[in-house]
């Protein structure tokens, strides 16, 4: 049985029935409840042409459709056994009824095609009886019946099932129970997501009070590491200082090497004069030899011995000759040392200026100890020339006499030669010694530069540390700002949920309020219910008393039809004995009276 209705806000207004299609045989009827106002969409709901049977344990649809196919995503559906709300489809969530949680279900799939069945799981005995289906859209709401039985009874065919205003009435407040249940339900889930939530906002409160703390840890070490930064700026500007320092001393250091390069250069290039001027003494005493060499040819024929002596001087020559070799390259070793001594000055800019200065001025002072054995060289060669001249004029005189005077002169160079020789080696030895001095401040200046070298690599290693750390930090405050957002997002939905909550709160209070108020209307429905119950009874009692005295009144009427027949049958055959009639009538009243 399918029937047909419109709503409106404030009740039913017209109800007209219309018979219903046929399907197999069975007749279903369809009512429709018209409304003053349009209906937005007009839709039938069309139900099963057969009883929803059953086997124990097996599951069964009621089947129900709209027609024609409409969406009932946005309807509201609404499956009752009797009056208890089985089902309930609205805001396109699903409440089920208490005792069918787990075995009802609607085919959500299908409602787009406006497919509404019921599907009952794990179906029993208590599960047998009227279904009715009821399909709401705006103004209008489609209803239709359908029973459900056990397959082992006989197929009965189904007999139109009307619902009373008060089942319809139980019926609402099933729905208002399982929406007023699914809210508390829905009031629960919240209040618990609410605890969660705040379980959740406390632990982040610990988190941003531990966060807090680290910051003021890392704000107190910051600071710390900004005091230390500052004293370590203080020192690096003070070391900067005190490297203008040493770079300007450094400067004025070599200024001062420079024009001691000067003075040693200067020295050098009388030096080399000196040695240009010894070469021109080298070259006179060559041509001197040659003029020896004449004279010893010129003088070979006058003896013997003269030749002999003047091997002995040539042979002597050689070794002076081999000597001024020896000189030279001396002189060479102390160019390339004083070379060195200039690169290793160079190095020892910074640092070595006073040793530098120590051994200018003992080069200084070996120097003109080597001008004063040059003079003193000088001497005997001027005295050599003055005795070449002397021996020349004199040797016409006196061979023999100048022969031991050279023999003895030749002696006495050969013994100056040694000294010399002697002199320089005392000289290479302190060269040597110098050299040691040199290396040994040349290590300490490498380990020096060394230690420099680690400082400074100790330095870049603590900036990147401080930079590493600047950089955690600034991490740590990128989270925290994130977090501070997440925060503020919580709080907002925990405050969009509050508002949600009262919101739900007060649609509660009306809720509530309204079912007193139907609560009382059904009291006093129940109650002027149970008066018409009393009234009708006390009526059926006065229709039945009416009927008893109608019937006794038809009874007197009779009785008195009879009376009158018998009296005219009395007066008819009228006895000359008048005693005769008014006994009989004493007896016909005395039987009236007893009927």
């Amino acid at each position: 049985m399918c029937t047909s209705y419109s709503t409106k806000a404030k009740g039913i207004l017209a109800l007209d029935d219309q018979p219903s299609l046929d399907v197999e045989g069975i007749g279903f009827r369809r009512q429709r409840y018209d409304y003053m106002k349009n209906s937005r969409e007009r839709f039938t709901l069309t139900g099963p042409g057969y009883n929803g049977e059953y086997q124990s344990g097996s599951a069964v649809t009621l089947s129900c459709q709209l027609s024609p196919e409409l969406s009932a995503v946005n309807m509201e559906i609404r499956w009752f056994k009797g009056t208890n709300c089985v089902c309930l489809y609205k805001n396109r969530q699903v409440t089920k009824g208490r005792g069918h949680e787990g075995r009802v279900s609607l085919f959500t799939h299908q409602l787009q095609r406006g497919n509404v069945s019921l599907q009952i799981r794990h179906c029993r005995r208590l599960d047998e009886g009227d279904y009715l289906c009821q399909v709401t859209n705006g103004d209008t709401t489609e209803e239709c019946t359908v029973k459900v039985k056990c397959s082992t009874e006989d197929s009965t065919p189904l007999r139109k099932r009307e619902w009373t205003e008060e089942e319809r009435m139980k019926m609402e407040q099933s729905v208002l129970l399982i929406e007023v249940s699914a809210l508390l339900k829905l009031l629960k889930d919240k209040e618990s997501i609410l605890q969660e939530r705040n379980t959740q906002l406390m632990e982040k409160d610990k988190l941003i009070q531990e966060n807090e703390k680290l910051l003021i840890k890392n704000t107190e070490t910051l600071q710390m590491k900004e005091k230390m930064l500052k004293e370590r700026e203080k020192l690096l500007q003070e070391t900067k200082d005190k490297l203008e320092q040493m770079t300007k001393q450094s400067e004025m250091n070599q200024n001062q090497l420079k024009n001691k390069d000067t003075q040693l250069e200067n020295q050098i290039k009388l030096l080399r004069e000196k040695e240009t001027l010894l070469e021109h003494i080298v070259k006179e005493v060559d041509s001197s030899k040659e003029q020896l060499d004449t004279l010893r040819r010129e003088l070979q024929d006058k003896s013997s011995k003269l030749q002999e002596t003047m091997i002995l001087l040539e042979q002597q020559k050689t070794v002076i000759s081999s000597q001024m070799s020896d000189l030279i390259k001396k002189n060479k070793q102390l160019k390339e040392t004083t070379n060195i001594i200039t690169e290793k000055d160079t190095q020892l800019i910074e640092r070595g200026v006073e040793e530098k200065n120590r051994l200018l001025i003992e080069t200084t002072a070996a120097l003109q100890m080597k001008d004063k054995l040059l003079e003193e060289k000088d001497k005997p060669l001027t005295q050599t020339r003055n005795e070449l001249i002397q021996t020349t004029k004199t040797l016409e005189e006196n061979h023999r006499t100048q022969m031991e005077e050279m023999e003895r002169r030749l002696v006495e160079k050969d013994g100056k030669l040694k000294e010399m020789k002697e002199e320089l080696n005392d000289k290479d030895i302190k060269l040597k010694e110098k050299d040691a001095i040199i290396k040994d401040h040349l290590e300490i200046i490498d380990k020096r530069d060394s230690l420099l070298k680690v400082r400074n690599e100790r330095f870049e290693s603590v900036n990147k540390q401080l930079k590493d750390k600047d950089t955690q930090l600034e991490n740590q405050i990128k989270l925290l700002r994130e977090k501070e957002t997440v925060l503020e997002d919580t709080v907002k939905e925990v405050d969009s949920s509050k508002e949600q909550l009262d919101t739900l709160r007060k649609d509660l209070q009306d809720k509530n309020s309204k079912l007193q108020m139907m609560i009382l209307l059904e009291q006093q429905k129940t109650e002027l219910r149970e008066k018409d119950k009393q009234l009708e009874e006390k009526e059926k009692l006065l229709s039945e008393r009416n009927t008893q005295l109608m019937e006794r009144e038809k009874q007197v009427e009779e009785k008195d039809r009879l009376l009158e027949e018998r009296n005219k049958q009395l007066q008819e055959t009228t006895d000359p004995d008048s005693s005769v009639p008014a006994r009989r009538r004493n007896d016909i009243r005395v039987t009236t009276s007893n009927l």
